[in-house]
């Protein structure tokens, strides 16, 4: 079991031992009994964004509970002489858990809080694992699980192997690593509307129409390069899959992945005070280990690729260089895996990802909620403090002035909206990174992401003959995870960080693994969200989800705003939601079988067909009222002769008209003058002496 909130009942209900299934659960078998030793052993949790460590300290203190409580209700307990051993797998003894015995009989008084310091130490080696791309935040929680391990002994540095430093949402996987991602370059290089330029820009010479012979200046020239780097990507790619250019030899991924687990098992199996060999063991063997660092140099280009700087676009490799790249292309990617921190996870958690296991058995946390996307404000605003007080057109005149003064600043806006424009390209492609993906254009016609087929009569069969070909080679490439990668249910409205880390975990389980995470209330009510809820719906069992409102302060955010923790397991279709609504006290949720009601997937889907966005009810009278509604109305957004017809638009944006709406000294320039009702009218205006009252005015006219 894996925790939520740290509360016990949390972890009730995130329950992710083997053979338990939803139907178990919800007849109660199981609920009273504990797992075995075993079982609770062999659970691998994640938590990714670990932020101060409090989520993997909470599980760790849940799963010794757990374990405790097995071996009493099993009497895995033994006397030997004067101490005592327990078993656990298969009820043999666990020499892993210490290579001494517990000092202590069992029926001494301090034998249980022995017991559990060195169950801990035990969970913590063989169940937890966590990554977070701040540097601080892994050594944050690197100390609390040393401080809750009660072992002044052991050194801080014992947990490098298991909490670790990068970016949980960018790293490649075994089987498409040796493959080149041709929708990398689907991406903007910088600013795609920069007009602004004073350094960045280059020359076009029209060579057809009647600007022929003309030359003009454009901006962005790192999309420019782009633009050509894909054009000749997909003909590098017709040339190798129609076999007239051929590739290196693959990578020995296997040999490598099953000597790093070797490896980490060696480790788990050292005793955990033992702290000199365990160090020197894994420093020796995997991070100065030549063959894991070739590996993962190789798995570095794949990403960098994605995230490739403007500047270093023409010495990018192509598909022909790929499989034996320059070491001025290998110098690329190392540079760009530190910039971004790439986290590969079936090569760094290789005990976790196992042709036996796909993956791990929880996931646990609290990820950012942030959008991703260029914020003009925050970033000028550290040029110039005063920035976010000037109006649209003003702060549009104030970057040129910017650029103009400072060519590193243009330089850096540039590159800022070009790692954004990465990775908004990363997300939309990196689940279907080698264009196969099939979309039908407006005159019926099918056409895939990348067309390997040309334009002739037969390029879709052409381009879908030689997608076969490739994705059955990609097949043949080795995989210790689930081969639907993220992101694949992101939507199209803006990136948000949460969203991102919902998809990563679900693609992070194993088959029958849990997911459960806090998160704002737009995951089950956003047009945006609804691909993932599709998702959550359709290929997996929504158990939970539990709706809080900050009216109280929970968290340091607007106290307006709505949050909801849920619970999902991987597999399967969903029949009924465990729901609460608009709860202000988040001990709420340690009460939660009191306060949910079952929200059944058919009412979701007829509520909001389209949307599958999940209504807030408080009860099921509530819900019997909805039924009678939306069984005798049309929805707003029905489409066909039943529905309102409704078309949905935009008018005036203040941001993206902007244009429309100068300063004021742009209006008194072009002459025009408020008169005493605020509108402003330009004309051949001399003052008024008669009367103010309106009335009388018009009186006077009409004689």
């Amino acid at each position: 079991m894996l925790h939520l909130d740290g509360s016990a009942h949390a972890f009730d209900t995130l329950r992710i031992a083997p053979g338990l299934s939803r139907a178990e659960q919800d007849r109660g078998d199981g609920a009273d009994d504990c797992e075995e030793p075993r079982e609770l052993e062999g659970i691998g949790g994640q938590q990714s964004a670990m932020g101060s460590g409090s989520f993997p300290v909470s599980a760790l203190r849940y799963l010794t509970d757990a374990l405790v409580q097995s071996l009493y209700h099993y009497q895995r307990i033994d006397r030997r002489g004067d101490g005592a051993v327990a078993r656990l797998a298969d009820g043999q003894v666990a020499g892993k858990i210490s290579d001494q015995l517990i000092p202590l009989p069992p029926d001494h008084e301090a034998f249980e809080e022995t017991l559990r310091a060195q169950l801990k130490r035990h969970i913590v080696e063989r169940c937890i694992y966590g990554v977070d791309i701040d540097q601080l935040a892994v050594e944050l929680g690197r100390m609390a699980l040393w401080v809750e391990t009660m072992d002044r002994t052991l050194p801080f540095g014992f947990l490098d192997h298991k909490l670790k430093v990068g970016n949980a949402l960018v790293g490649s996987w075994f089987d498409t690593f040796q493959e080149y991602p041709a929708m990398a370059w689907e991406r903007e290089g910088g600013d795609g509307n920069h007009d602004r330029f004073v350094h960045h820009f280059h020359d076009i010479t029209a060579t057809r129409g009647k600007k022929a012979g003309k030359t003009e200046r454009k901006g962005d020239l790192w999309t420019s390069a782009i633009k050509v780097r894909k054009t000749d990507v997909q003909s590098q790619m017709i040339d190798i899959l129609s076999g007239q250019l051929r590739l290196g030899e693959n990578e020995p991924i296997l040999d490598v992945r099953d000597e790093l687990a070797n490896i980490l098992e060696q480790l788990h199996g050292l005793p955990v005070h033992d702290t000199e060999a365990r160090t020197r063991l894994y420093e020796e063997k995997i991070l100065n280990n030549p063959r894991y660092h070739v590996l993962k140099g190789r798995m570095d280009l794949w990403c960098a690729l994605w995230f490739c700087p403007g500047d270093k676009i023409d010495a990018a490799p192509m598909p022909v260089e790929f499989a034996k790249p320059s070491n001025e292309a290998i110098q690329i990617g190392e540079m760009v895996a530190l910039e971004q921190q790439f986290f590969h996870w079936e090569l760094e958690f290789p005990d976790a990802f196992t042709p036996s296991r796909t993956g791990f058995d929880g996931l646990i946390g609290n990820p950012p909620w942030e959008i991703q996307k260029p914020n003009s404000k925050e970033f000028f605003s550290n040029i110039d403090p005063l920035y976010r007080a000037y109006g649209k057109q003003e702060a549009l005149a104030k970057q040129t002035e910017y650029f103009t003064n400072s060519a590193e600043d243009e330089a850096a806006w540039l590159t800022y909206t070009a790692n954004l424009k990465a990775r908004s390209n990363w997300v939309k492609y990196a689940g279907c990174p080698f264009g196969d993906t099939v979309h039908q254009v407006d005159d019926g016609k099918r056409k895939h992401d990348l067309n390997l087929g040309g334009r002739g009569r037969d390029s879709f069969a052409e381009s879908a003959r030689l997608h076969t070909k490739w994705r059955k080679r990609r097949d043949s490439n080795p995989c210790f995870a689930d081969r639907a990668h993220a992101f694949l249910h992101q939507g199209s409205a803006d990136l948000n960080t949460y969203k991102m880390f919902l998809e990563q975990g679900h693609a992070l389980l194993r088959e029958g693994g849990r997911l459960g995470m806090i998160a704002p209330s737009g995951i089950y009510t956003d047009k945006g969200s609804t691909n993932l809820r599709e998702l959550f719906l359709g290929a997996c069992d929504w158990q939970w989800l539990f709706g809080l409102e900050n009216r109280l302060g929970i968290f340091d955010i607007h106290r307006s705003f709505k949050f909801c923790a849920f619970i999902i397991q991987k597999g399967g279709q969903t029949k009924t939601i465990r729901a609460a609504f608009m709860h202000r006290n988040v001990d709420d949720w340690a009460e939660g079988e009191r306060c949910v009601l079952a929200y059944p997937r058919e009412q979701i889907e007829e509520f909001s067909p389209h949307s599958k966005a999940i209504l807030e009810i408080r009860s099921n009278h509530d819900l019997r009222v909805l039924q009678k509604i939306y069984a005798n109305g049309a929805l707003l957004g029905e489409e066909g002769t039943s529905g309102w017809g409704m078309k949905f638009s935009t008018e005036l944006h203040t941001t993206n008209d902007s244009r429309l709406f100068p300063p004021i000294n742009k209006w008194l320039e072009g002459g025009y003058v408020a008169d005493e009702y605020g509108h402003w009218i330009r004309g051949p205006w001399r003052d008024f002496s008669g009367s103010p009252d309106i009335l009388t005015r018009i009186s006077r006219m009409n004689h």
